[in-house]
């Protein structure tokens, strides 16, 4: 019976290491194919990404030329009321006062204009002209979306 029982512990040793080696294939298996589904998967999430960046970033870029081409457009209330602090600025007036220099580098006191009247009346059209501007301003801040 001995070696009937070592025949009986042979073949059951086999057969253990033939299920184990059975076994350990199809783990092989399963773990190849999981590897295979992470990676198809991975694959996918990545190229979603990168087509979401990419959209983002052409977004991002039209709303950065748009706002770049609004610069360059000149504003016509903007230019309107430039020109105005220009033509104010180099109107040849006589009766605002200069001031003289002597020959000496002192500064002679400036001469008092002798009415007002043209003063008042040139003050009056810069104030008309400021209200007419605050007009136009008023009237796009109410028009400007919110």
């Amino acid at each position: 019976m001995t070696i009937l029982t070592g025949i009986r512990i042979a073949i059951a040793v086999a057969v253990l290491w033939f299920a184990y080696h059975l076994g350990g294939l199809s783990g092989k298996a399963q773990v190849a194919q999981l590897q295979a589904a992470q990676s198809a998967t991975l694959s996918k999430a990545l190229q979603a990404q990168a087509a979401t960046t990419a959209a983002e970033t052409a977004r991002l870029q039209g709303a950065v030329s748009q706002y770049e081409q609004q610069l360059q457009t000149p504003n016509p209330i903007d230019a309107g009321l430039a020109h105005r602090v220009y033509v104010y600025a180099t109107a040849n007036c006589p009766t605002v006062p200069k001031t003289a220099s002597a020959a000496g580098g002192a500064v002679n006191a400036p001469q008092e204009p002798a009415s007002a009247t043209e003063l008042i009346r040139l003050s009056q059209a810069v104030i008309d002209a400021c209200s007419a501007d605050a007009a136009q301003l008023n009237a796009l801040i109410e028009a400007w979306p919110r």
